[in-house]
């Protein structure tokens, strides 16, 4: 009976889940916009790669054309052919060294993203923001309502954001583990400009991450990565998944249950 039971609230659960996560529909513009993407190395050793393929899913997602090129490879005047650019910085002991790109980039008048350490004084200074260094920090990244909060791995490094603008939009926030009375954004978008200062791949700030690009980017319609809560099992608690659930349904954040296969 324990068993039936079971898995009755949990298909009823996943039920109503399927109800409410249903991701809202991009309606694709008849001109679609086009992005340039420019990173300054892969960094394999350091996964480099899938943060470059990370942010082309994103912008593919939200029907936003992207060309992709390592700085290297950029040619003086590229740019005037493009709607907006990303500039990625996947290794950050080494300068991004394009002076044609920089310049290029210095004078874009469209909507512009830096992703990553090494931002520019000039990149700055379009933010209407002071760069702040952060050295040896573990921080927890969460929203401004405070609800999800999510631990993000040791970090020896960080450039953030202070003395922000009035009318800057912020999308999470980074908050120390040794300074818990302050708090830093983590997606930072004022006016056509945008920052973040690291990208993740999965969890809670990919999530912000998207929500950052889809904001600067903007298309008809929305973008929501679907977060999915794993490994559900008979011995989970299903009392704090229902809670959970009705949570995300409140903040519009779409989701999906993935059960594990139990054999009795």
């Amino acid at each position: 009976m324990r068993k039936a039971s079971w898995w009755l609230v949990l298909a009823s659960l996943v039920m109503t889940m399927m109800v409410v996560t249903i991701p809202k529909t991009v309606q694709a513009a008849e001109n679609s916009k086009q992005v340039l993407l420019v990173y300054d190395s892969q960094n394999v050793a350091d996964h480099g790669q899938a943060k470059i393929a990370a942010v082309q899913r994103i912008l593919t997602g939200l029907h936003v054309r992207v060309t992709t090129m390592a700085a290297e490879d950029y040619r003086a005047g590229e740019l005037a052919d493009y709607s907006g650019v990303v500039t990625l910085i996947n290794w950050p002991q080494t300068k991004l060294d394009n002076a044609a790109f920089v310049r290029d980039r210095n004078r874009f008048n469209g909507p512009q993203l830096h992703i990553g350490m090494n931002l520019t004084a000039t990149e700055a200074q379009r933010l209407h923001a002071h760069r702040t260094n952060l050295y040896q920090q573990q921080f927890s990244l969460q929203a401004a309502h405070q609800g999800v909060q999510q631990l993000l791995p040791f970090k020896t490094s960080l450039t953030t954001l202070t003395d922000l603008p009035t009318d800057a939009r912020t999308i999470g926030w980074l908050t120390p583990q040794s300074l818990n009375d302050r708090r830093y954004p983590y997606g930072t978008i004022v006016g056509r400009n945008g920052y973040l200062p690291f990208l993740s791949t999965g969890g809670y700030a990919f999530m912000l991450a998207t929500q950052t690009i889809a904001t600067l980017f903007g298309t008809s319609g929305h973008y929501q990565p679907l977060l999915t809560i794993a490994k559900v099992t008979p011995y989970s608690n299903l009392e704090l998944l229902d809670q959970l659930s009705a949570w995300l349904y409140a903040q519009g954040i779409p989701f999906a249950v993935s059960t594990t296969q139990w054999q009795f």
